[in-house]
């Protein structure tokens, strides 16, 4: 909490909240691919602008409906919050970010399903504050066209998409974070190290690429962020392209304006399994077993492939962040349960954890009360 307080003093007052996802991401992606993304990217923003910092990624975002499940919610993995839970949980956020003295509250979102929740409680606050404090979404950092042409100038080309919810822009990036999030190592010795006709099998090749990766989108979101301080606000919505969105994955009417024909009833993974047999419910895994219990960290085929095999026990770790005197980090609870739930798993044996709950009540946001009296 000290760290927190001296930051703030020295001029950090601008926060940033990330919203990721959970969800299927085909065959080699694991379905925390979002949260990977962000670990990268909102440090590097932090650091490019220089006074600002980086809450805990926002892990949990609307994925379909829950009962019955729809979209991303049809493919075992995936998990889901009701639009007004995120937008609660977003608010309460920022909120407790105000009351401790930021000034500007910034929202990024790597899914394009965060992006309307975010700019709603953004315009609600914005209103609602006055000038008290700047908080503004930022539409600009889910602009995955402008990361993919730049990427293109320096020698990254797609070639025929492998119809997967999965890209290698989005793969690299992941990459910076942790290799094993898209299986390198088992892709690999396998194989399959490419996507849409991209190796990723070169180590420093790879290394290199998704710097690059970063450090564009670091510097443009970070340039976006203060043109929306500076607009007192969220900006003006960027004119909607056409095309496909992540992953070669179009929308709207087939060829000449006709619908399209019924999904295959099969189809899960983020994709259409009329488009790539990974998409569909039963194909076999292509890779090993993964050698983990948190789910955010499996492939959808991975967690189909754990329950079908027995582990129907689900852990769900709440933790917090709260102070936690001169010597631990505010997300001291957090840092147990990742010690913790895995093991407790092991000792069950037939059970995996979802993503550590990393926000909880901590008191009253205003008046502040408990540990909401400390930054």
């Amino acid at each position: 909490w000290m760290d927190v307080r001296d930051a703030l003093n020295s001029g950090k007052t601008t926060a940033i909240i990330p919203t990721g996802g959970v969800e299927p991401n085909g065959p080699w992606l694991v379905t925390g691919k979002h949260n990977y993304v962000l670990r990268s990217n909102c440090d590097a923003i932090a650091r490019e602008l220089g006074n600002a910092l980086c809450t805990p990624i926002v892990k949990l975002v609307p994925e379909g409906s829950i009962d019955p499940p729809s979209g991303h919610m049809q493919s075992p993995g995936t998990l889901s919050l009701q639009q007004e839970t995120f937008e609660a949980l977003l608010t309460d956020v920022a909120h407790s970010l105000k009351m401790h003295g930021f000034e500007n509250i910034i929202f990024i979102g790597d899914s394009g399903g965060n992006q309307g929740g975010q700019r709603a409680v953004a315009d609600a606050l914005n209103s609602a504050w006055g000038s008290d404090a700047v908080v503004g979404h930022v539409q600009g950092y889910y602009d995955y066209g402008s990361v993919g042409q730049y990427m293109a100038e320096q020698g990254l080309v797609d070639g025929e998409g492998d119809g997967l919810h999965d890209d290698p822009v989005i793969a690299l990036n992941m990459f910076h974070a942790d290799p094993r999030s898209i299986r390198f190592d088992e892709r690999v010795a396998a194989g399959f190290a490419s996507i849409n006709g991209v190796s990723i099998a070169d180590r420093v090749k790879s290394l290199e690429y998704a710097r690059q990766i970063v450090g564009f989108r670091a510097e443009s979101t970070a340039g976006l962020i203060r043109e929306t301080i500076e607009n007192g606000g969220t900006l003006p919505a960027p004119q909607r392209q056409g095309g496909a969105g992540r992953g070669g994955r179009g929308r709207g009417a087939g060829p000449g304006g006709q619908q399209r024909p019924a999904p295959d009833p099969r189809t899960m993974g983020g994709g259409d399994c009329r488009a790539n047999e990974y998409n569909c419910s039963d194909t076999p895994n292509p890779l090993p077993e993964a050698k983990t219990a948190w789910i955010e960290e499996m492939t959808w085929m991975d967690v189909r492939d754990a329950i079908a095999s027995g582990k129907t026990t689900a852990i769900v770790s709440t933790g917090g962040i709260e102070p936690n005197g001169p010597w631990l980090v505010t997300g001291k609870h957090n840092y147990v349960l990742r010690a913790n739930c895995p093991a407790i798993a092991a000792n069950l044996g037939n059970a995996v954890c979802a993503p550590v709950i990393e926000f909880v009540p901590e008191g009253s946001i205003e008046p502040q009360s408990g540990h909401m009296r400390s930054p």
